[in-house]
Parts: structure tokens; sequence; C-alpha cells
């Protein structure tokens, strides 16, 4: 049993360790928050990078896409403008030849070319037919590389075709100017560049039966536009051009 004396003595270090056990627990408290701060912190930042990551592999992904797509129609179009006996990169071409360097009789007649640009709408169609039909344009250069152009709206007069009480086109056939048209540059030794944004399947058989394949070669070019781009331009078209006030 302790006496007094020794009681007098334990009280003063009870205290002491008293006072010190809150000092011991608030800095364990600091301590663990810090740690929880730096492991957010650390895991913020590896989420980060792996966002950027990805984010840049899918840009340059769908950069190489656009640029081998965007490469490839450009040769696709260079080649069927190429000058006769040319290559994209001005080459002297080796095409109808066979192993032994003889051309074959059915490559010695050279085959005029027939372009169709069929659009669609929305697709930079009024762009490239002002740029075709404007002497400041390149109509001068079309008719360098031995090209006649021709925009073939049936409004034109290219197209006799029945109108459906709607006001839409039927039972389309090449009218006497288009036929001309093409006849002159077939007797000429020219090339043809049609165009129209509205040539769907109402035209495709006369255009089939105009430009024979035994006559024409014949590149068709349609334009890609991706579809939510698409609407958005054709939605604002239809609003822009409605004859419609605010009160309908």
């Amino acid at each position: 049993m302790m006496n007094r004396a020794d009681d007098h003595e334990v009280e003063p270090l009870v205290a002491s360790v008293e006072q010190q056990a809150p000092r011991v627990t608030t800095s364990r408290r600091k301590e663990r928050k810090n740690f929880r701060s730096l492991c957010f912190l650390i895991c913020v930042s590896l989420a980060v990078i792996a966002l950027l990551s990805c984010l840049y592999v899918n840009k340059e992904t769908v950069f190489d896409l656009r640029k081998s797509s965007t490469s490839y129609i450009r040769k696709k179009v260079d080649s069927a403008f190429s000058k006769k006996g040319k290559t994209v990169d001005g080459a002297t071409s080796h095409e109808g030849k066979n192993v032994d360097g003889d051309i074959p009789k059915q490559a010695e007649k050279q085959k005029t070319k027939a372009v169709v640009h069929v659009g669609p709408q929305k697709t930079g169609s009024t762009t490239l037919q002002w740029a075709w039909a404007s002497p400041g344009g390149l109509l001068n250069t079309l008719k360098e590389d031995n090209y006649r152009f021709a925009f073939i709206n049936p409004h034109r007069g290219y197209f006799n075709c029945d109108v459906t009480p709607s006001g839409g086109w039927t039972d389309c056939q090449p009218s006497p100017k288009l036929k001309t048209f093409a006849g002159n540059a077939k007797n000429a030794g020219q090339n043809l560049l049609l165009t129209d944004e509205n040539l769907d399947d109402r035209f495709v058989m006369p255009l089939k039966g105009l430009l024979a394949s035994d006559d024409w070669e014949v590149t068709v070019v349609v334009v890609y536009r991706r579809i939510h781009e698409w609407l958005v331009s054709w939605y604002n078209q239809i609003n822009k051009t409605t004859n419609l006030d605010k009160n309908g």
C-alpha cells in the first residue's frame, strides 16, 4: 500500500501524461489527415494523366483517319482530273501496258472522261459550282485540262421531267440541250465535268444512257459530311429560306 508521500509523487506524473496525451492524439490526427490528402492528390493526378493520355491518343487517331481519308479522296479526284499520259505527280503514266511493254488493243483507244459531281446538298456544292463556273475561279484551269463544265440542273433545261402535284420531278430524261453538250464534247475529244447536288435515283438511268461505258470513263464524286453537322446546316437553311414570319 502506498503512503501519502508516494501519492503526492504519482499525481504530478499522471497529470503530465494526461497533458501530453491530447497532444499526441492531435498530432496523429494531423498526420492521418495529411496522408489522406496526399493519397487524394496522387489519385487525382493519376486520373488527370490517364484522361489526358486518352484524349491525346484519340486526337492522334482522329487526325490520322482524317489525314488518310483526305489523302485518299484527293488522290481519287486528282486521278480523275489528271491529264492524259500523266499521273498525279506529273510523272509519265505506264497504265495500259502489259508486262512486255506493249499496248493492248483495248487500250489503244483512249476514252474521254466524264466526272459527275452529285453533291448531296449542304456539302459545299454551291462553292464548288461557283469555282468551276467562274473565269476567276477554276473555269480556265478546266479548259486547260480539256474539260467542259456544265451545271445540269433541270431548271437550266438539261433534263425533261414531269412535275408531280407536289412540285417534284419524275420520269426525267436528258434534254436535247444535254445530249448536244455531251455529243459536242465527245466529238471534240473533250472531257466532261457535270454537277448538280440533286442528282439522286431519278437521274441514274438517264445519265447512264447518256454516258455509255463504251464512250466515257465515268467517275462519280460524292461528298461526305458528318450527319450531325449536315442536320444543323439543313435546319438552318430551312429556317432562313422560309416565307413564314414569327406569327406563322
